[in-house]
């Protein structure tokens, strides 16, 4: 028996309005994603720039300083400005990869020997591999049927640190 509750209603309205665009030959109203050719290009440059900030030598700086000025016109001169305008149109790929790397350039090197923070500490391997799992993903974990395995994940993580502190059973 399907217990009907607002996940379960919103799934079977898609499901639905799937059926009825691709029944009425209406299928070009269905949402068309395009390729990652942006995220493919811009990977390595996201990865070097985590490799290279945890060897850089002790004296390297942790950030490349700029005023907000500096910073605004390096975007400009990247195509990409900060400053949103009205009525100003997408950015090409291009544009956007080099406002990324301007982006990097400005950025905390937060993986470097010398960065300190009283609030974090360097990023974890681990933890940005998981970071990108989930923004690949592109999931978020209320429900069961929109991230059956973050979901479980969740249990697992929310049951392990209740037993750390002492309650035991579920822990919701």
């Amino acid at each position: 028996m399907i217990t009907l509750n607002y996940n379960n209603i919103s799934i079977l309205f898609q499901t639905l309005y799937i059926l009825f665009l691709l029944s009425s030959k209406r299928i070009e109203a269905l949402p068309i994603r395009k390729g990652l050719s942006l995220t493919k290009s811009l990977a390595p440059h996201l990865v070097d720039f985590a490799e290279s900030s945890s060897s850089k030598p002790l004296t390297d700086n942790v950030i490349k300083f700029a005023s907000p000025e500096e910073i605004e016109t390096a975007f400009d001169s990247a195509g990409v400005p900060i400053q949103l305008s009205p009525g100003s149109g997408p950015s090409p790929d291009s544009s956007l990869i080099t406002a990324c790397q301007t982006a990097l350039q400005y950025s905390v090197k937060t993986r470097h020997p010398l960065f300190l923070n009283q609030l974090y500490g360097g990023v974890d391997d681990a933890a940005l591999a998981g970071e990108w799992l989930v923004a690949a993903c592109n999931t978020n974990a209320h429900t069961y049927e929109v991230a059956p395995v973050f979901t479980l994940v969740e249990r697992a993580v929310v049951r392990r640190m209740g037993g750390l502190v002492g309650w035991e059973g579920e822990c919701d």
